[in-house]
């Protein structure tokens, strides 16, 4: 089924704003369209959209407002995670290919991206989850530019944990990377996930990355805790979360406070990105083992500057 819906004021759907769960697969949750979208509000300790359990499989979560209103004029109630994957679910698909750069954020606009801001935890949670799909979507940054000032980022844009593998956050082609901006403690976070074989790493592809801690005031010393603001953040993770594979999908990292920081971890690599104008420090390795940042293969290199785009 297709579920879609016209705009209204804001109130609790209770614990969760969409819940599909024991199978449910092949739907759709908003559309392509910018009026008949959702604009989900829930308790501050549920997720806007949870996908929960095996068989819970290829849904498309597209053209959605996750934590504000279609105008961006004010928050919604505060959540927890804007989207969840947990426990099994496969083949499940937010956003859609598109140049989020190109398309003017209008009332009947095409619109395949969702934007998610406002998530205490995360914007996106992939759990003991595999083989799911995140491109071109506006997380922690709704517009391109500055949030409104009633916009909260979210805590970390998107989060691996409990063994997520095979998962894909942008793609090999123009309009399929995802737009990761003034996120507070880190744009994308690996936390005790791990992961049995290489073959079975997620991928991290043609992404920007940007402004991470921008609103997080004072930076702790990266050398002693973990910073806010990383747009890379490995802790407690093993055996190859890929992040870019080369040079036609690189990953850009910039004006964050760190651009990849590794904590306690094992055989992650970070390979074929650009990394540049991060305030503290590009990469920071803090106890971790046979990480890998970068290549011998040319396309495989990083290019780790001090320039402005």
């Amino acid at each position: 089924p297709f579920f879609g819906s016209f705009r209204f004021p804001f109130e609790s759907n209770g614990t969760h704003g969409i819940h599909l769960r024991n199978g449910a697969s092949s739907n759709v949750l908003g559309d392509n369209h910018s009026f008949l979208d959702l604009h989900l509000s829930t308790q501050p300790n549920g997720a806007g959209v949870l996908i929960e359990g095996m068989g819970t499989d290829n849904n498309v979560i597209l053209g959605n407002q996750i934590g504000t209103d279609h105008g961006f004029s004010q928050p919604a109630m505060e959540l927890e995670v804007g989207i969840h994957i947990r426990n099994g679910p496969t083949g499940n698909i937010i956003g859609r290919p598109g140049q989020f750069s190109q398309i003017p954020i209008t009332f009947d606009t095409f619109r395949p991206y969702n934007s998610i801001v406002n998530c205490t935890r995360a914007g996106i949670v992939i759990e003991n989850a595999s083989s799911n799909l995140v491109q071109n979507n506006l997380i922690g940054e709704i517009t391109g530019e500055i949030n409104p000032p009633v916009i909260d980022p979210n805590g970390v844009g998107i989060l691996f944990t409990g063994g997520a593998t095979r998962n894909v956050i942008g793609g090999g082609r123009q309009g399929d990377g995802n737009l990761i901006a003034r996120n507070t403690r880190a744009g994308i976070k690996f936390e005790n996930n791990i992961v049995p074989d290489r073959a079975d790493a997620n991928l991290i592809l043609n992404n920007i990355i940007r402004h991470t801690g921008s609103e997080a005031g004072a930076i702790s010393d990266p050398l002693v805790d973990t910073p806010t603001g990383c747009a890379f953040l490995f802790t407690g993770t093993s055996r190859n979360n890929l992040a870019g594979t080369g040079i036609t999908t690189p990953n850009i990292l910039t004006n964050n406070t760190v651009g990849a920081y590794f904590e306690a971890t094992e055989a992650n690599e970070v390979v074929g990105n650009f990394i540049q104008s991060n305030s503290v420090a590009g990469v920071i390795i803090r106890g971790g083992t046979n990480n890998f940042v970068g290549r011998s293969v040319a396309d495989l290199a990083n290019q780790i500057l001090g320039l402005s785009l």
